[in-house]
């Protein structure tokens, strides 16, 4: 589908979403200030500003765009519209710090064959002196192969010149590695954006999740204690609901990030709708190796976006307490916190 039909369909699906659930919510103050009918609109869930269907035009004062979750580059779709504001925003703040994570963890990690672009290399000899960008493969755990990226003959010929020198020298900056905390509001972003993604706006209009957007939109900021990051290989993905520790009573988000040819799960806990953010992810971070009793839904054939009758289910049952129809695993998840 073409972005513009995909960006309508979107826009169709979530303002069809927010004209089910409006009725819950007193929004006379926001119409008296908005010149234009905004029942037929959608909430970006990021920044929480109205947007109508003017917006959808890339040409527009502040357009909605597409975005991907998790980024395109790590194998993510495009689920969620956000203004162009937030997507820019996070996308240079947040996304990147991930993805500059995953491209050099690898070779961090000493895994044989893996390798790393540097762009500040000096390769010198007694006699010639080349810079520029500059690969290097990993063939064992202390031998490189490298190879430089020169693009005009007269680098090439001054490499070449280099390499048959008796001696010359390799010096590069080392690559630095994005902060964990960086790295683990961008894995927060795709798990809030995911269950945005299946619960609609019902799940963002709830105040208690101010601090995650907050967060996600300040990445800079250590605002939240913890993100609720593990890593995770076992549980399937999808939603989990945790039902004990009670503290710890939250949305589970189980997701997949493709790279470099790999794919890797991670496990993100956002708090329960009826618990404040800020409380729980500071507890949170107090229980690293806890091990938490999961209680899963197959969400995946439910929709809680255009029907009223699942709608309802959600903002009555999983917003307020655990009377849903839950389908008891009996599966156990152990928490081990990446913060």
């Amino acid at each position: 589908m073409k972005p513009d039909k995909l960006r309508r369909h979107l826009f169709e699906t979530f303002s069809k979403n927010w004209q089910i659930v409006r009725p819950a919510y007193d929004f006379k103050e926001q119409s008296e200030i908005i010149d234009w009918d905004f029942r037929k609109a959608v909430i970006c869930p990021l920044c929480m500003r109205f947007f109508n269907t003017a917006a959808l035009s890339q040409e527009s004062v502040l357009p909605l765009t597409l975005e991907h979750c998790p980024p395109e580059e790590l194998g993510g779709k495009p689920k969620v519209l956000l203004c162009k504001e937030c997507n820019s925003k996070t996308g240079h703040d947040v996304d990147v710090k991930l993805m500059e994570f995953l491209h050099v963890q690898p070779f961090n990690n000493e895994e044989i064959n893996s390798s790393i672009e540097n762009k500040n290399t000096v390769i010198k000899s007694k006699d010639a002196e080349v810079r520029g960008t500059t690969v290097f493969k990993r063939l064992e755990k202390n031998k490189f192969y490298f190879d430089l990226k020169a693009k005009d003959e007269y680098r090439k010929a001054l490499y070449d010149k280099i390499q048959k020198a008796d001696e010359f020298q390799i010096t590069y900056k080392t690559h630095e590695t994005p902060s964990a905390h960086l790295v683990h509001v961008a894995l927060l972003k795709i798990a809030y954006l995911l269950a945005f993604h299946k619960f609609g706006h019902l799940f963002i209009l709830n105040s208690n999740y101010d601090f995650v957007r907050k967060q996600i939109l300040n990445p800079e900021q250590k605002i939240l204690k913890s993100k609720g990051v593990s890593q995770n290989t076992s549980l399937p993905l999808g939603f989990y609901l945790i039902s004990q520790p009670l503290f710890a009573k939250g949305i589970l988000v189980v997701f997949e990030l493709t790279y470099a040819g790999t794919k890797e799960k991670y496990a993100v806990i956002l708090n329960h709708p009826s618990l404040k953010d800020i409380a729980f992810y500071g507890d949170l971070s107090n229980y690293n190796g806890r091990t938490f009793s999961l209680e899963k839904e197959d969400f995946r054939d439910i929709d809680f976006l255009t029907s009223k009758e699942n709608i309802g289910l959600y903002y009555r049952d999983i917003n307020r307490d655990y009377s849903f129809n839950i389908q008891r695993l009996g599966l156990d998840f152990i928490y081990k916190n990446l913060d």
